[in-house]
């Protein structure tokens, strides 16, 4: 996402209108929703470049950058002449809510063209608190890629058009399917369809999802493929968004001025050791936002959390036979932070069967061999016993116990006089195991030889 800064302005910049946004057409009216807001820039009444943003924290709004930078330029305009209205409102005449004082764009940022540009997304930074946000936190990067798997729904929000040609001062709301994002450049897309989409004037605004919590950010919309609608582009993920969780490091001096804390990044090195049905999660402190940290909440694949702690390693009990994946997500005390796209991922399997025993013998004393079962069960004793033939009884020649894992898998014991075949027996952790398979046969000749 290349290098990140913070832009703060105090001198009055050219007044240009931002580069061109794609706004919701084919949705609901959502007046009085707290985490949308409208912008616009000029001075006076006039009313110049309409964009959305996100309410986020009660001083910080999120918006695309092109909505800030104008177009062919670096540099965002002057933050006095960005006029903000409460969210939610009927927004009619230039926004007087709230008063701007920073604008942080990534480093490196050109409002180059009217297509979308890499990294599009923009903090603004407020005088006062505007109102309660309605967002709780920023979505994780893990539960970002895990909904964008199975499309599901994320809302959009905002002030744009609702439909090619009609505005409104209304905000609006639509649902539609997630469908991809690319961790590495931060992208989000949604499905438009030919009646549903978002539009010019929406950019900057939010893209929601519910979760048991309340609604998290998942991304800032920047635009989309085409106007509204388009429909050869119908049912493909046409619209373009950038997920705020993967700019922390453009995000944490924002929050730093405004007296928030910092968003802890994801932990790193997660793995996963697995003993009978438990399995132990560990993981190392993130790389950013330490200082705010205050513990971790380990996510199941569904999402869901099954441990807070504020330790490195937390342990699952009593899990079901199959794959059991798992995240780490670090945290502020306002519940903010981040997880890693990749899972650690852990195998409970019953014990199988030992492998066949390979048996040396001199003079009837034996010694037993044999591999050790599969399965995710830590063995806690074998035994090696004679198979017993037609009308004869079954008796155990050694046994071998668990100390220290993984138990030894040799014994040694005496062997009466005849033709003998030996099985492995395995108690474990999750039950006893299959028996292995019999052994070659093994001849003790004479009472003196044994």
């Amino acid at each position: 996402m290349g290098v990140l800064a913070m832009v703060t302005l105090t001198a009055l910049a050219t007044v240009l209108p931002p580069s061109p946004s794609a706004a919701v057409m084919g949705g609901a009216p959502a007046t009085g929703d707290p985490a949308v807001v409208e912008l616009t820039i000029g001075s006076g009444t006039s009313r110049v470049g309409l964009c959305s943003a996100t309410l986020w924290k009660p001083r910080v709004l999120l918006t695309a950058a092109h909505c800030v930078v104008p177009i062919g330029s670096a540099a965002p305009v002057d933050p006095s002449l960005i006029r903000v209205h409460a969210p939610g409102v009927v927004a009619i005449g230039p926004g007087s809510a709230g008063t701007v004082t920073g604008v942080t764009v990534p480093a490196g940022f050109v409002n180059a063209s009217s297509r979308v540009q890499p990294d599009d997304i923009a903090a603004l930074t407020l005088a006062a608190p505007l109102a309660p946000p309605g967002v709780v936190r920023l979505a994780s990067r893990a539960e970002i890629d895990a909904w964008a798997r199975v499309a599901a729904p994320v809302e959009h929000l905002g002030y744009g058009r609702i439909s090619p040609t009609r505005s409104t001062d209304t905000p609006h709301t639509l649902t539609l399917p997630l469908g991809s994002y690319d961790p590495g450049t931060g992208r989000v897309r949604t499905v438009n369809t030919l009646t549903t989409s978002p539009c010019p004037g929406d950019s900057g605004g939010p893209l929601l999802r519910s979760t048991p919590g309340g609604r998290v950010s998942v991304g800032v919309f920047a635009g989309a493929n085409a106007t509204c609608t388009t429909p050869a582009l119908i049912g493909e993920p046409s619209t373009v968004a950038f997920a705020p969780i993967g700019y922390a490091a453009l995000l944490n001096p924002v929050l730093t001025a405004v007296g928030e804390p910092e968003i802890p990044g994801a932990p790193g090195a997660v793995t996963a050791a697995v003993r009978n049905r438990d399995v132990t999660i560990s993981w190392q402190p993130p790389a950013l936002g330490v200082g705010a940290l205050t513990g971790y909440d380990v996510l199941d694949g569904g999402g869901n959390p099954v441990c807070a702690t504020s330790d490195l390693s937390c342990v699952i009990g009593g899990l079901a036979d199959g794959i059991a994946e798992f995240t780490v997500r670090a945290r502020n005390g306002q519940g903010e932070g981040d997880a890693e796209v990749t899972r650690a991922t852990a195998v409970i399997a019953p014990p199988t069967a030992p492998g066949r025993p390979r048996v040396r013998q001199s003079r009837g004393r034996a010694t037993v061999s044999w591999t050790a079962p599969g399965g995710s069960a830590v063995v806690e004793r074998y035994e090696v016993r004679l198979r017993p033939t037609a009308g004869g009884v079954s008796r155990t020649l050694c046994t071998a116990r668990a100390g220290e894992q993984p138990a030894p898998t040799e014994c040694t014991g005496q062997l009466p006089p005849g033709t003998h075949r030996l099985i492995v027996r395995t108690w474990t952790g999750m039950g006893q195991a299959p028996p292995s398979p019999p052994s070659r046969p093994v001849t003790v000749r004479t009472a003196r030889d044994s």
